[in-house]
C-alpha cells in the first residue's frame, strides 16, 4: 500500500516558483514539468526507502529522488510510518544543505 504524500508548504512554494518561471518561457514545458513531478512522486510513495539519504547534518533522515526528465531537480522527503513528508523540490546545482529543513 502506498504511503500518503504530505506536501509541506515549502515544497509547494518551491513547486509553484519553478512552474511560474518555466511558464514564462513555455507553458507546455511547465505542464511537462508538472507531469514529471507527479510521476516522480509515485516512486517514493510506493517504495519509500528507494531514495538515498542526502547526508545533510541538519536533516540526517532526509532522502532525495530526481525527476526523470529533469534530473537536475531533486525532490527531498522524509519517511514516517505511513507518510512521505515532501520537504522541498530544488535545483540540485544549488547549495542544498542550508535549504533542507531540520527534522
Amino acid at each position: 500500500m502506498p504511503h500518503e504524500l504530505l506536501k509541506r508548504s515549502r515544497f509547494l512554494d518551491d513547486y509553484r516558483e519553478i512552474i511560474l518561471q518555466m511558464a514564462e518561457l513555455d507553458v507546455r514545458a511547465a505542464d511537462r514539468f508538472c507531469d514529471a513531478v507527479e510521476a516522480a512522486l509515485e516512486i517514493p510513495a510506493s517504495h519509500p526507502e528507494i531514495g538515498p539519504k542526502a547526508g545533510f547534518p541538519n536533516a540526517p533522515e532526509a532522502r532525495f529522488w530526481p525527476l526523470r526528465r529533469y534530473p537536475r531537480y531533486l525532490i527531498f522527503y522524509r519517511v514516517t510510518e505511513r507518510t512521505i513528508v515532501l520537504l522541498r523540490i530544488l535545483d540540485g546545482t544549488r547549495n542544498l544543505p542550508p535549504l533542507i529543513p531540520s527534522e
